[in-house]
């Protein structure tokens, strides 16, 4: 007798949370699949896993380096690329664009250009879009274009509902915040891309520079070897030259 009691009560306490647990799943369904894709490597400070568990991004700041795992049909797939092989990364909400950063660097350019010459113009030509103002969301998409011409895309989902869901939801708010910081880092990468390349192009004309300066000394060098120049004309022309 107490044995149907307390399986009576059991299943009047135990039941309702069950039905709650189902209508949550059903509204969310995008809950992170635990342990269904995980970034194992330790040296990459920073991981991300996507909601639908088929897509994670991870950083090494120390290393430059950034990983893109991705899963389809079951086969998981890791590319590590070099931060400075981001050409642009741009964050969604169901398909508007928030924001967009793209390398604007002379060497970023010129990787864009080459992936749009490979027939994907138009993807290169999406990446902006109008402003979204809708006060509800049901994606939210982190995506990547990278310097490869076979895989130029990485997309991380944060939100995939099936429902919509109102900005004012502190779950969008959280969800909003991890975007956001993952595109704030990404746009970190591709400035410092940016401001190396500019470092190593102004190397390169110094180089150049002095490169040409040391041709000229020996043409005089050689003038003056060759008894058309005395010793105070060499003199006076390298200082030119010099200076």
């Amino acid at each position: 007798m107490e044995f149907l009691i307390i399986t009576m009560v059991s299943a009047v306490v135990v039941m309702p949370m069950i039905f709650f647990a189902q209508k949550m799943d059903e509204k969310y369904p995008n809950k992170l699949p635990p342990n269904q894709l995980i970034v194992i490597d330790p040296n990459f400070e920073q991981q991300m896993i996507g909601c639908d568990g088929d897509s994670s991004i991870a950083i090494s700041v120390s290393r430059k380096e950034v990983l893109l795992v991705t899963k389809q049909n079951g086969t998981i797939s890791q590319q590590i690329i070099n931060y400075k092989d981001i050409l642009s990364v741009e964050l969604f909400e169901d398909g508007e664009t928030i924001t967009s950063t793209v390398r604007s660097s002379q060497i970023g350019g010129m990787l864009i250009g080459g992936i749009a010459l490979g027939g994907l113009g138009a993807v290169i030509g999406g990446l902006s879009g109008k402003t979204k103002t809708s006060g509800t969301v049901r994606k939210i998409i982190l995506r990547l274009v990278i310097n490869d011409t076979n895989n130029p895309l990485h997309e991380v989902h944060f939100l995939n509902s099936e429902t919509e869901i109102t900005k004012k939801d502190s779950r969008y708010q959280e969800v909003m915040q991890k975007a956001r910081h993952w595109n704030s880092l990404i746009e970190v990468l591709i400035k410092r891309a940016d401001m190396e390349d500019k470092e190593n192009a102004a190397n390169n004309v110094v180089q150049i520079s002095q490169s040409s300066i040391a041709d000229e000394i020996k043409k005089l060098a050689e003038l003056r070897n060759a008894g058309i120049l005395n010793d105070a004309e060499f003199q006076q022309q390298k200082e030119k030259i010099l200076g």
